[in-house]
């Protein structure tokens, strides 16, 4: 039995592509952390698709708009509670040969440890995961102190072994750790990875009539000078919406010109996971 563990649309995007290629015939259980960024739309159509036996949706244990300040302290420093509070959103008497993610930040530690997973595996989560493998189990910069904090006071030794990783683009990877890289195939009409971008219900229509996308990074305030009929795309952790590479699987991307002046992965994923190859990306 596998375990899939996420917090973004794009992994559980990559998620359900790497179940029906490589594990098909295998039980899973997803297990997904409920931040504001993941859409609720696309995780409907997940549960629709039964790909996955079960899925187990966890509350984040800082999440609380009723704590105060030194409730989140206490929190924080104590492993009982933090450890506590994801055990009891967890079933029981699971036995699980593998465990995938998009990296070990945080709560994927906890998770882990609580489901007693000793092989460990990643799959692509965005530009992190060509950055070598200790960028993957490195502090989150959104949470940096926090992060630190929980790797004195509850990480103090790991018991899990890593083993592979799938990606689009093999040739990127650097300083993998002895990791075995498998490379996922471009998501194709038919595949159930675009069947489920297909399947899940939003607007295309402004995109259709869009003639620009601007692409903006995590709390950038787009230019002013955009190009006359232009969309914004605002990064999923600022407004959440659905993701692009729903976008990408609804409409010819290629007849589109794709702006941006981030680093943002929805930038490359129309070639890396979709193989447009004629896709127009202009940095402004």
């Amino acid at each position: 039995m596998l375990a899939f563990y996420g917090w973004t649309d794009l992994q559980l995007i990559n998620y359900v592509h790497v179940k029906s290629i490589y594990h098909k015939n295998e039980i899973a259980d997803l297990y997904v952390l409920k931040i504001p960024r993941i859409s609720e739309a696309l995780l409907d159509t997940i549960k629709a698709s039964g790909i996955f036996t079960n899925i187990y949706e966890l509350t984040p244990s800082l999440a609380s708009s009723n704590m105060c300040i030194l409730q989140k302290m206490k929190m924080l420093f104590s492993r009982k509670k933090y450890y506590k509070h994801y055990k009891k959103q967890l079933p029981t008497g699971k036995v699980y040969n593998e465990f995938f993610t998009g990296a070990l930040w945080s709560d994927a530690r906890y998770i882990i440890r609580l489901l007693n997973v000793k092989n460990v595996n990643f799959i692509e989560e965005g530009s992190a995961t060509y950055e070598g493998i200790a960028k993957l189990q490195q502090s989150m910069p959104r949470a940096g102190l926090k992060e630190k904090i929980l790797r004195i006071f509850h990480f103090p030794q790991e018991n899990h072994v890593l083993g592979k990783m799938y990606v689009y683009e093999p040739e990127r990877c650097k300083n993998t750790g002895g990791l075995a890289i498998l490379q996922l195939p471009i998501i194709t009409p038919g595949s159930d990875a675009h069947n489920l971008l297909i399947n899940t219900k939003g607007d295309i229509t402004p995109y259709k009539k869009a003639q620009h996308i601007y692409i903006a990074g995590k709390g950038e305030i787009p230019p002013s000078n955009l190009p006359p009929n232009t969309l914004v795309q605002p990064h999923p952790a600022d407004k959440p919406s659905l993701p692009m590479e729903w976008v990408y699987a609804q409409l010819d991307i290629s007849k589109k010109i794709l702006l941006t002046n981030s680093k943002s992965t929805a930038v490359t994923t129309p070639h890396s996971m979709f193989g447009v190859a004629d896709a127009t990306i202009r940095r402004i």
